[in-house]
């Protein structure tokens, strides 16, 4: 098993002309284990006592890692794939403000809390996020706190204290700038924009919420503008105000409006000295504003790490859509002023580019906006709703969001359960069909040890998946090289660390230098052979592929391409002769060598031939565990981290289960006392293989632990 699971975890980078390097541990590079979970004891070495772990003996070691009750009991009684792997937001309003409301959310499945500055004042904000937190530290939760900003768009006042209103068809409601000393007329609504009733003209159509209700515009009487209601529904406060003319949106008066008004730059000092680990920005419409937020914030407060998530939902945010998710930490998908701003025909597939892209730039991404709108009066979902919701999944986004429906929703609870079902069971269908998508993921990194990390992360996820990997091997003649030879006959029964490397090293030996067959990674960068790029894309099919088509179950041509591809990005020791013929090597037990005049050149083989039942990932920053999840491996990935915020934010991210656990530099230690935690409350069963990683140190090591 450690043979078979070298090759999976081989990042295409080392090279032969690489030598021996030392075995020290100088600065970072990744770290990954294979090992299996048995009752016997483990081959590496074991911590004498309790003591020699950090522990004490009456704790059982269960009280040095956080996790809440739910995924534990969920982990203990159902195992690894039980877990959901889609994260589900939920916004705090009055229906679910209370510590015990808030309580059974998090019992129910949220991982991020949201609270939406259109709403409320902010102490009662202030007050909602220190439940959030005071539940987190009282019953091991790691519910995350995300403040969304109001935004510079027009918007609705509140109504006079009340939830909502219902505007009938026919009735006719005026929309006023005037301050109102007393209640408000009846069927009269505020409007937060001075210049509005100057903007409007009649016949405008007027669209509230991203057109959940419709007016048209009638009459003009200086500050007040009447309309008559032509889409009845509900009016919420704060609501969001668009028109339209002849058919399309009128966009000059936002031109005008900064991205970030002076209301929301005091919701976000007041977000910041809470401690919150998002912060939402409305009506993007630039990096700019993503990236001068990012540098008020580091300002503000440089040793607490706010993500900040750029919400997608204006004309303007699309037309910059993809540097506008490079300079964010996350998306939004805003679906419901998105609707208003563009043709809803087009929302289904805006939502499924941003999703794709964010994934690309592994950036997280939330689908939002009328996900359960019915349950807002309703206990029980529309069948369309269910299928949006199911859509939404199986594009992979990571979280969820509920709106009115947890806000001010009369079934809160039931529309949380319905998110965590459909999500549970469409990622079981999932993995019963043996679905496996197509996306290329391209490399996100520009220095050294950030392809490392990538290529860890990309091969450790695959292991799972219906995919081919092309790994390199060496003779023994290559004593020099760092990967061991794994020919089928000199299979070791334990394997040595596969890979040391520093960065130093790398940056004092300039000549030295990582090849693939047609790439060279070097401190100088990365270097493409385009000419072997094009002989090996140009290679006439050899007869000896006919032993490889049968070996994957593809035509010879399918085979020889997947070989073709896999060739030109796997590692190689071995250079092969592009003008010569090579042979290949199958047998029964999911192996191929592809070798050239005796020289073994590349190992090639099945993937999902180990079962992997979870990943581990040790991180201090949570970097490598956010590559772990782009990969959306069919495995749960736990992501253990000794910073509660780093623990929060990743409770955002697609199949992430955050752990709260110190641990060191001593990856041996740090195995053998996860697994002693984990074994001691039932969340690790004997025979559990599980791959381990770490982004805190330089090797790359492959254990079976017997």
């Amino acid at each position: 098993m450690a043979a078979q699971a070298l090759h999976f975890l081989s990042p295409s980078v080392p090279s032969p002309s690489l030598p021996a390097l030392s075995s020290g541990k100088p600065s970072m590079l990744p770290y990954a284990s294979v090992f299996r979970s048995r009752p016997r004891s483990f081959s590496l070495r074991a911590s004498s006592s309790l003591r020699d772990l950090g522990l004490t003996p009456s704790d059982g070691g269960a009280a040095s890692i956080d996790v809440d009750a739910v995924t534990e009991a969920e982990l203990r009684e159902n195992g690894f794939r039980s877990t959901r792997r889609t994260k589900l937001v939920c916004t705090i309003g009055p229906a679910t403000c209370s510590a015990e409301q808030i309580e059974a959310l998090a019992v129910g499945g949220m991982n991020v809390a949201r609270v939406n500055m259109c709403h409320g004042t902010r102490e009662w904000h202030r007050q909602v996020i220190r439940q959030v937190r005071r539940l987190n530290e009282e019953k091991g939760f790691a519910v995350a706190v995300m403040v969304d900003t109001e935004g510079s768009e027009i918007h609705m006042g509140d109504l006079d204290g009340d939830a909502s209103v219902k505007a009938e068809d026919g009735e006719i409601w005026t929309f006023s700038v005037r301050a109102f000393d007393a209640a408000l007329p009846e069927r009269t609504i505020a409007v937060n924009y001075d210049g509005f009733a100057e903007d409007v003209s009649v016949g405008d159509e007027l669209l509230v919420d991203g057109g959940m209700v419709r007016f048209e515009v009638i009459e003009k009487i200086g500050p007040d503008v009447k309309c008559q209601c032509n889409d009845p529904g509900l009016l919420l406060p704060r609501a969001n105000l668009t028109f339209r003319r002849n058919g399309r949106l009128v966009q000059e008066r936002n031109a005008m409006l900064p991205t970030i008004s002076s209301k929301d730059w005091l919701d976000i000092d007041s977000a910041i000295s809470e401690g919150v680990d998002f912060i939402a920005v409305s009506f993007v419409k630039s990096a700019d504003v993503i990236n001068h937020l990012k540098s008020y914030i580091a300002a503000r407060c440089p040793d607490n790490e706010i993500a900040v998530i750029a919400k997608i939902e204006s004309f303007d945010s699309l037309k910059k859509l993809e540097e506008i998710i490079h300079a964010s930490d996350g998306t939004m998908i805003a679906r419901g002023d998105m609707g208003s701003q563009i043709p809803l025909e087009e929302v289904p597939s805006a939502q499924q580019k941003i999703v794709k892209l964010c994934r690309q730039l592994n950036k997280p991404v939330i689908v939002a906006s009328q996900l359960l709108e019915s349950m807002i009066e309703y206990p029980t979902p529309t069948r369309a709703e269910v299928a949006d919701v199911t859509e939404a999944v199986k594009q992979r986004a990571d979280a969820l969001m509920l709106s009115g429906e947890s806000a001010m929703g009369q079934y809160p609870e039931k529309a949380l359960t319905v998110l965590r079902n459909v999500s549970l069971r469409i990622e079981k269908w999932w993995r019963e069909e043996k679905i496996h998508e197509e996306i290329d993921l391209p490399d996100i990194s520009s220095s050294f040890c950030g392809k490392v990390s990538e290529e860890i992360c990309n091969s450790a996820a695959t292991i799972d998946g219906k995919q081919y990997k092309l790994q390199g091997v060496t003779t023994p003649s290559y004593s020099e090289a760092t990967l061991q030879y794994l020919a089928k006959e000199q299979f070791a029964e334990s394997v040595k660390p596969l890979i040391t490397i520093t960065k130093s090293q790398l940056a004092n030996t300039p000549a030295k230098s990582l090849v693939t067959a047609c790439h060279t990674f070097s401190c100088k960068g990365v270097e493409m052979d385009l000419d072997k790029l094009q002989v090996i894309h140009h290679w006439p099919l050899s007869n000896s592929v006919k032993e490889l088509c049968g070996f994957l179950g593809l035509t010879a041509t399918a085979a020889f391409q997947t070989l073709k591809l896999a060739l030109t990005s796997a590692l190689v020791l071995y250079l092969p002769d592009f003008n010569a013929a090579f042979t290949i090597e199958c047998d029964t037990s999911s192996e191929a060598i592809l070798s050239q005049h005796g020289h073994p050149i590349s190992y090639f083989s099945k993937a999902n031939n180990l079962g992997v039942d979870a990943l581990f990932i040790f991180t201090r920053t949570g970097e490598m565990a956010s590559l772990l999840s782009r990969c959306r491996p069919d495995c749960p990935v736990f992501a253990f981290t000794p910073s509660a915020s780093v623990r929060r934010r990743l409770n955002l991210q697609w199949g992430l289960i955050p752990f709260r656990l110190s641990f060191s530099d001593d990856m041996e230690n740090n195995l053998n006392r996860t697994f002693s935690l984990l074994k001691a409350r039932g969340m690790v069963q004997p025979g559990d293989l599980i791959i381990a990683l770490s982004d805190t140190l330089q090797t790359i090591q492959v254990i079976d632990v017997p």
